[in-house]
Formats: C-alpha cells, sequence, structure tokens
C-alpha cells in the first residue's frame, strides 16, 4: 500500500499559508486591515471565527502526529467554532443570504429548510464537543 503522506516541507508550507489565511480574515474582522461595515453580512465575531478556523487548520497541520493531544484540543475547539457559526447563520442569517437570492422558487420553505439545515448542523456539533468532553473525563476516572 502507497504511503500517501505529504512531504515534510508541502505540510510546512500550507500549514502557513492557512494560518495565514486565517489571520488575515481574523484582522478584517479586529479592523486592523480595514473594510467598510457595508461588506460584511455577518457580526464581526462570525467573520473572526470563521478566520479562526483557517488558522486552526494551519497549527493542526503544523502539529500533525508530533502533539496528537494539541490537534485533540484544536479539534474539540474547530468543531465547537463550526457549531456557533451554523447556529448564527440558522438563528440570525438574512434571508436573503438563502436559497440563491431567494430565486429558488421555494420562497419561505427555502429558507426554512435552510435553517433547519444550518441549525441541526449545529446541533450536531455541539453534541460532538460533549461527547468529546465527557469521553475524556471518563477515561481520567477510569484510571
Amino acid at each position: 500500500m502507497p504511503d500517501n503522506k505529504p512531504s515534510p516541507l508541502l505540510s510546512s508550507i500550507m500549514s502557513f499559508v492557512f494560518f495565514g489565511v486565517g489571520l488575515a480574515i481574523i484582522f478584517v474582522a479586529m479592523d486592523v486591515i480595514p473594510l467598510d461595515d457595508s461588506q460584511f453580512s455577518a457580526p464581526r465575531w462570525v467573520v473572526a471565527a470563521a478566520g479562526g478556523l483557517f488558522s486552526l487548520a494551519g497549527i493542526m497541520i503544523f502539529t500533525g502526529e508530533r502533539w496528537p493531544w494539541v490537534n485533540a484540543i484544536l479539534g474539540v475547539v474547530l468543531v465547537f467554532t463550526f457549531g456557533c457559526i451554523g447556529g448564527w447563520v440558522a438563528l440570525y442569517g438574512a434571508a436573503e443570504g438563502f436559497s440563491i437570492n431567494g430565486n429558488s422558487g421555494l420562497g419561505k420553505v427555502g429558507i426554512l429548510i435552510a435553517r433547519i439545515a444550518f441549525g441541526t448542523g449545529s446541533v450536531i456539533c455541539f453534541m460532538v464537543v460533549i461527547g468529546a468532553i465527557s469521553s475524556s473525563i471518563i477515561k481520567l476516572f477510569r484510571r
């Protein structure tokens, strides 16, 4: 069976690319890189969280197999962040952003389906986080 692992150089380059892109998005959200508020269709914290996902992925690529416990913790943070973003979209996302800008022909039903999909995904993310944390706590007490 062939080994499909990327080279260490490629892994390092990709980790810095992901981290850098995420950091740039976070800087935009924090107004370090100025952008007019009318360009945002979500609060700045949601944009920063999305940038954080990229940066976390970059860190996880960099740590790789060296520190698996770091990747385990960051993986839980990553899934939690996905849940937060999806929850915001489900509860507060603009209806115009769903259903191809309202042109799907489904109207309010399409928007409701999209909100349910994002909300369900968010709940699943939170359940995964609760499961991961409780599993780790149970493992600690079984020792």
